[in-house]
């Protein structure tokens, strides 16, 4: 089985074994569904990225974070006066888990030959 997400169905005689949805009752102990209760943005820049790595990123104190929020991050480069844009380089987020002490780890790329300036952007609901 190929591990691109974007690979061609299984075809007959091949086996596929796709991700199945837990039942609601199994997926979490949270209030499930529902509209926010609040909501935040926040966002964090780094210098001298390069690669993967996983950082624990500290939310301001007037910003909400638990181990049920929802964050939903995106990361950009930025430029030498810090304003962000489209650069050449491939930069990706994988991975961002909340945490109750108002923090969050994320792993994130930067897919270029030198570490580059970054900012990660999270928009956060509870």
């Amino acid at each position: 089985m190929s591990s691109d997400r974007y690979a061609a169905p299984a075809t007959e005689g091949s086996v596929y074994d796709a991700p199945r949805m837990l039942p609601r009752e199994q997926r979490d102990k949270a209030e499930l569904g529902g509209p926010p209760s609040s909501t935040f943005w926040d966002f964090a820049d780094f210098d001298n990225w390069q690669g993967v790595h996983t950082v624990n990123v500290p939310f301001k104190g007037s910003v909400i974070v638990n181990a049920q929020s929802q964050i939903v991050g995106s990361i950009t480069e930025l430029n030498a006066g810090g304003t962000p844009f489209i650069g050449s380089a491939t930069v990706q987020v994988f991975n961002i888990v909340p945490l109750d002490d108002s923090t969050a780890w994320v792993r994130a790329q930067v897919a270029w030959d030198h570490p580059l300036k970054i900012r990660l952007n999270f928009i956060i609901a509870n």
